[in-house]
């Protein structure tokens, strides 16, 4: 059977037609927020009321109703200048986050709050509160750098300089290191260097240094002049002709002495009166106090 053309739909077919899509998108939409497969929440503030916003319709309610909106709903072409108000999934306002930081939102959609119901802020990728706070973990690893590296250097000179003294006490000391100290590589003359090295370190740019990078020490200030003095007058005592015994205790207090100053009176690394022992998990523990404490 052969068919005619189909025939053009009348205006109010057409009408009919769109608002019959409508109620069912509409219908399709409320029964999936009520079965929870939509998830909803509340969204905007709007001239001191709550400005809800037709789910089908896309139109504003200026409403005191704080019925949730499925996610993604945006209200858009408000007309009249509008207030944004972050709103939480309790319905609390949040208000306007911090400078350079933005609310934490959960996957759903809704502020992410804390265990106190506060809202979570987090930091904006390149904002002037990131790069200041990058540049100062940058300073705070340098100065872990230069802590490590050298910010010791004096202590531990004096360790090698006991060491030395210790594995040839005659040949560094006394008349031994008077009569071999001038030969190149001889026992004597290492030592004298390690002696120059401590003394040409224990100044008060290097200490303040050393104190601007311990853990215990960088909340003590400036190196005082006092306190440079007492490690001078110490210094004038390592004279290499001395004997083992004497040159030894004095390296000991130019160590102690540079201790306190750095880190702080009985703080750090343990001092040469103190003992020293390593557990078992490798760490080594200092007899401070009466009591053991991890250096």
């Amino acid at each position: 059977m052969l068919q005619g053309n189909p025939q053009i739909q009348t205006e109010e077919q057409v009408k009919g037609g769109i608002l019959a899509a409508e109620a069912a998108k509409d219908a399709e939409l409320k029964a999936a927020i009520a079965r929870g497969a939509v998830p909803a929440r509340p969204v905007y503030g709007y001239q001191g009321g709550t400005a809800q916003v037709d789910p089908v319709k896309g139109t504003l309610n200026n409403t005191q109703d704080k019925a949730p909106l499925p996610v993604g709903t945006k209200a858009t072409n408000l007309g009249a200048p509008t207030t944004t108000v972050n709103v939480g999934d309790n319905g609390a306002t949040y208000g306007t986050p911090p400078k350079d930081m933005a609310w934490a939102h959960n996957p759903d959609g809704t502020i992410k709050t804390d265990e106190r119901g506060a809202p979570v802020a987090v930091k904006i990728g390149g904002s002037a509160m990131d790069s200041k706070d990058q540049q100062t973990l940058d300073k705070k690893a340098e100065a872990e750098k230069q802590r490590t590296t050298s910010g010791n250097i004096v202590t531990q000179d004096v360790d090698r300089a006991l060491a030395a003294i210790d594995t040839d006490p005659t040949l560094t000391t006394g008349a031994g290191s008077q009569i071999t100290g001038g030969i190149g590589g001889s026992p004597a003359k290492d030592l004298k260097g390690l002696l120059d090295s401590i003394r040409a370190n224990v100044g008060f740019d290097r200490l303040q240094q050393m104190r601007a990078s311990s853990p215990t020490g960088g909340a003590l200030g400036q190196v005082s002049d006092k306190e440079n003095a007492l490690l001078q007058s110490v210094l004038g005592s390592l004279d290499q002709s001395q004997g083992p015994t004497q040159l030894k205790a004095n390296l000991k207090r130019v160590k102690d002495v540079t201790l306190d100053i750095v880190h702080g009176p009985g703080q750090g690394p343990a001092r040469s009166n103190e003992p020293t022992v390593v557990n078992k998990e490798g760490h080594r523990l200092v007899l401070r106090g009466g009591q053991w404490v991890s250096e």
